[in-house]
């Protein structure tokens, strides 16, 4: 099976342009693409990237109140399509654009029940691609590329609920914070556990975006990466876990806007008709298989 990451994008505003670009060169390994209207373009090295044939970005970054603009997921024509068919049955308002970004064709952009910015879009394709020198070079710290994207939400099963219903997301897992109230719910366009996470803003004290999530190749990459953020001197947010919900090992770091990354390995692939698992209990469990790794968060059982 295929396990084909559809995160794309995010677009963040920094408390320094300046600073956060600097950051994003030399922890991951992100070059600037283009700069326009004060938004630079970052892109991974395409020889590090393992959708290294999109000609697109990954990070979006322009200074301001620190906060979330929008975050990307890439789709296929026909799934647009689809997207923007059900976007406007359900009366939903959006905006199809098209060449508005760096490396995109087309696409949808639209707001969640909980307020959050999303666009789907159809990426452009390098002309020049050698697929023949595929191998990754071995002691280079730098992600792959995105993995996927958490969010905080107020509303986390309407908004997984219209992820599913009118854009054709799955819901993988959700887990249960009480009788009827969903405290965290990860959706998929694919094969990939989730695409986007949802958790619930009583556990998080916020609204908005929760962390970034990068893809490790292996164990061994993932303390490359580590050596090279320590010797760099960043901050540690949450060391190492594993999380029982997409079963990857995880750990978490700051940037210099307090923006929450977290640097990934072996999250789960499911196959496309996998239901949907249910879990209750308490959250702090349900979120790290490893005691004492995670934060305990505010849900009261």
């Amino acid at each position: 099976m295929t396990n084909v990451r559809k995160a794309d994008h995010v677009h963040l505003r920094v408390q320094s342009l300046e600073e956060s670009v600097q950051f994003y060169e030399q922890i991951f390994g992100l070059q600037k693409k283009q700069q326009d209207a004060g938004v630079v373009y970052l892109e991974n090295i395409p020889e590090n990237h393992y959708h290294r044939i999109n000609d697109d970005f990954e990070l979006a970054v322009e200074e301001g109140e620190p906060g979330l603009d929008h975050v990307g997921y890439r789709v296929t024509d026909e799934v647009l399509d689809k997207a923007v068919g059900g976007l406007s049955a359900e009366s939903h308002p959006h905006d199809e654009t098209r060449d508005s970004e760096p490396g995109q064709e087309r696409g949808v952009s639209f707001t969640l029940p909980g307020g959050t910015s999303v666009e789907l879009t159809v990426v452009e394709k390098r002309s020049d691609v050698s697929l023949d020198d595929s191998a990754y070079p071995q002691t280079h710290h730098t992600p792959n590329g995105l993995d996927h994207v958490t969010l905080s939400s107020d509303a986390v099963q309407k908004d997984a609920e219209f992820l599913r219903d009118t854009l054709g997301f799955k819901i993988s897992e959700v887990m249960m914070a009480g009788p009827d109230q969903w405290g965290a719910a990860f959706t998929r366009l694919g094969a990939h556990h989730h695409d986007l996470g949802l958790l619930d803003a009583d556990m998080t004290g916020h609204v908005g975006l929760d962390h970034i999530a990068w893809e490790m190749r292996n164990m061994t990459h993932m303390k490359q990466f580590m050596d090279f953020f320590g010797r760099y001197g960043g901050t540690v947010d949450m060391n190492f876990t594993r999380h029982p919900i997409g079963n990857n090992i995880a750990v978490y770091i700051l940037d210099p806007s307090d923006f929450v990354h977290e640097i990934a390995i072996e999250l789960q692939t499911l196959d496309e008709d996998a239901p949907t698992l249910f879990h209750e209990g308490d959250p702090n469990r349900l979120l790290s298989d490893w005691p004492g790794t995670f934060p305990e968060v505010g849900v009261e059982q």
